[in-house]
């Protein structure tokens, strides 16, 4: 059955030649009607409320006016005659250079990025592009804003859901742009997540369950993202990132001003051309194992593979250039990026290089001596690193504090091979000898530690938690074993 309402009846208005395109589900409004004029009547089916249903009858709602605007991406048209790889990277970091001032060796990094996006089809591992200053005002939105004018199927966002960002990567599969990520990425565990899981093709899926029967579906998070925002990436999201580190340029450093409502035509033709590049020589990409560095690490070399591959099929200066890119920006590890427990084992490695043993006091003592650290005021209040806290620290690699017995003393302690297993997989190779290398200048605050002798003769135990580590201390059949000493 139907029956007229009236507009008072519902809580929005049309008129009546708005009706059939409602039921069309098209948006109504033209650029010449401001507002719909409000109607008299509109007839809306009702459930039949003859019928036992239990609850009140609904009414049957017409199609909603959808907020917002369609999302609309440009795949550009191929350009028509064959394109030179090596010119057009030259053209896109010349691009680059002329309306910003950029770190050495970005330009490269960033136009071989951009030709990654169009030969996306290519590969397993996308490294993300990461855009950061210290502070505002250095370049960072006029770089993505460079950027969409270059890249196919560009999107820019400046504030992202996880359940938007997944389902719009499944629907469109876009080049993702996303601006003022230090706003929202940082405390947000579940959108970092759904990003991390983007950078290789394998990994990329987030599953939901979707309508009334909670169905699980598999949507996609694979997509090429560059992601600016002041300050640093989390952790694991700079791990899987190349990072352009923006700054404020000075008075000497002379760029053109860009003209946001001209440079999408600039670069029209370059986008045309890239297409028909990427077509070209997709093939070819995909069977490409180009060696990187050996100054990356593994993370590093997986991020740098494709834009490795692009520079060896464009041929000419690029092969060369993009290597040099790598090692400047990606070859150095900061300490200030390494996980505080990483810098941990390198400060250890360093101190335990004079010494085969060490209490856990005398190796918090050493490690509070060392510039440049943050053991001296390691905690919440500041006070230092403590014993415990350091147990906690390391306890993740398998290495826990043992009793070991310094002359007529048996304290917790910890010994050079409790460590050699990770330092082995988790700091650079270091000299064997690294505190050593001054042998008439003065011992470092470390090598003064005063210690006995340690006993020797004794009967030894094994430890089950330190790869076959003899303690110089016999345990007695039911004493506690090392994971006893850990909260101490």
């Amino acid at each position: 059955m139907s029956e007229p309402l009236t507009a008072a009846d519902i809580p929005w208005s049309v008129s009546p030649a708005a009706v059939p395109t409602l039921r069309a589900g098209r948006d109504p409004l033209t650029p010449s009607e401001a507002a719909p004029a409000p109607a008299t009547t509109l007839p809306i089916e009702l459930a039949d409320a003859t019928k036992p249903t239990g609850r009140a009858p609904k009414r049957a709602k017409p199609g909603r006016l959808k907020q917002g605007r369609d999302v609309q991406l440009e795949d550009p048209e191929p350009w028509a005659d064959p394109v030179d790889g090596a010119a057009l990277l030259d053209t896109i970091a010349a691009t680059f250079t002329r309306y910003l001032a950029l770190p050495n060796h970005a330009s490269t990094f960033l136009a071989l990025w951009v030709l990654h996006t169009y030969t996306f089809a290519a590969w397993f591992t996308s490294p993300f592009l990461a855009i950061t200053s210290p502070v505002k005002r250095c370049g960072k939105t006029l770089l993505l804003i460079v950027l969409g004018a270059l890249v196919p199927r560009r999107l820019f966002a400046s504030n992202v859901t996880p359940a938007v960002l997944f389902r719009t990567i499944e629907k469109y599969g876009p080049t993702l742009l996303i601006d003022e990520a230090d706003t929202f990425v940082r405390d947000n565990d579940e959108l970092r997540g759904v990003l991390n899981s983007g950078h290789t093709r394998t990994t990329a899926v987030a599953i939901r369950a979707v309508g009334d029967d909670h169905d699980p579906r598999a949507f996609s998070t694979w997509c090429p993202k560059a992601i600016a925002l002041i300050g640093k990436l989390p952790d694991t999201l700079a791990d899987r990132a190349i990072e352009v580190a923006m700054r404020r340029r000075t008075a000497g450093e002379r760029v053109e001003r860009l003209r946001q409502d001209r440079i999408e035509a600039a670069c029209a033709q370059f986008r045309r051309q890239a297409a028909r590049w990427a077509a070209d020589h997709l093939t070819e990409l995909q069977d490409a194992d180009p060696i990187a560095p050996v100054e990356l690490h593994d993370r590093a070399a997986d991020c740098w593979r494709p834009l490795l591959a692009l520079a060896d099929h464009a041929g000419a200066r690029w092969p060369a250039l993009a290597r040099e890119a790598a090692k400047a920006l990606s070859g150095v590890t900061d300490d200030a990026d390494q996980p505080a427990t990483v810098l941990l084992l390198g400060d250890a490695q360093t101190i335990f290089a004079a010494r085969q043993e060490l209490s856990s006091a005398d190796l918090v003592k050493a490690l509070q001596a060392l510039d440049s650290r943050p053991w001296a005021t390691w905690g919440k209040d500041n006070k230092g690193l403590t014993s415990n806290a350091l147990a906690r620290l390391l306890r993740d690699f398998g290495i826990h504090p043992a009793k070991i017995r310094f002359g007529a003393d048996t304290l917790n302690g910890y010994t050079r091979r409790m460590f050699e297993d990770a330092w082995s997989r988790y700091t650079p190779a270091r000299p064997e000898h690294w505190n050593n290398s001054n042998n008439d200048g003065p011992k470092t605050s470390f090598s003064q530690l005063e210690h006995p002798e340690s006993c020797s003769g004794c009967e030894t135990a094994v430890s089950t938690n330190n790869g076959g580590l003899c303690s110089t201390v016999p345990v007695a059949e039911g004493e506690k074993t090392e994971d006893a000493w850990l909260d101490l």
